[in-house]
């Protein structure tokens, strides 16, 4: 594959190890709060937003300080990954979500053209050993036709864990639109080290890097 490093931003961060109680707790309950789109309440909004949108409006207020704010442009095309299972009607589908969010906020224009062709192991879930690497996801993605122009793709998913799923979904779309420039965001990063866990607002540009011998993908930070 020609790609071997991309650039992906993030809002969120969520570490599954407890370093601080009140700080695990916080990031735990927004991270579900991202995975399940749910209601979220703050004082100038006390009917709530779903989090899809607060994503999107944070992102839009505090554009300037964002390390990543160049991603997003108004003719960007906002490519929703699809889960490791295919898509069943009318199921939660949250990467579509915040893709949508966006959108609204005139942050890019959601594009649903990946679709999953058949199953993969879910990473969350697996043994290391049994988790998709890139190439897997490569080749259980297909590409739906568009008519829509565009110089520019950000990938959207709700977690980045090591990248396996953006790097294949990447791969794919590059086979496709091979001059068009793809970056990912993601909504929440996780942080594995305890030691490097800030807390659940950390925003962060980084790669995710393509290691050809272990035929996987690290990502930094």
């Amino acid at each position: 594959m020609s790609l071997r490093e991309i650039e992906f931003g993030s809002l969120l961060s969520y570490c599954s190890r407890k370093v601080n109680e009140e700080k695990f707790n916080e990031a735990r309950k927004i991270m579900q709060f991202v995975k399940s789109d749910s209601v979220v309440k703050t004082g100038n909004d006390p009917k709530g937003m779903l989090m899809s949108q607060w994503i999107a409006n944070y992102i839009t207020k505090r554009m300037d300080q964002l390390p990543f704010n160049y991603f997003f442009k108004v003719d960007s095309a906002l490519v929703p990954i699809p889960s490791s299972s295919l898509q069943v009607k009318d199921a939660l589908w949250a990467p579509d979500r915040i893709a949508l969010a966006l959108e609204a906020k005139g942050l890019g224009k959601r594009i649903k053209i990946l679709k999953r062709a058949y199953p993969v192991n879910r990473s969350s879930t697996s043994r290391p050993s049994d988790r998709p690497l890139p190439q897997a996801h490569h080749d259980s993605l297909c590409v739906l036709k568009s008519f829509y122009e565009f110089s520019d793709i950000i990938l959207i998913d709700d977690v980045i864990t090591r990248g396996h799923t953006i790097m294949g979904a990447a791969w794919r779309l590059a086979d496709i639109y091979p001059n068009v420039k793809i970056v990912a965001f993601a909504a929440v990063r996780t942080v594995s080290n305890p030691s490097e866990f800030k807390n659940w607002y950390d925003p962060v540009k980084g790669q995710v890097k393509y290691r050809e011998q272990s035929e996987d993908t690290i990502r930094r930070p």
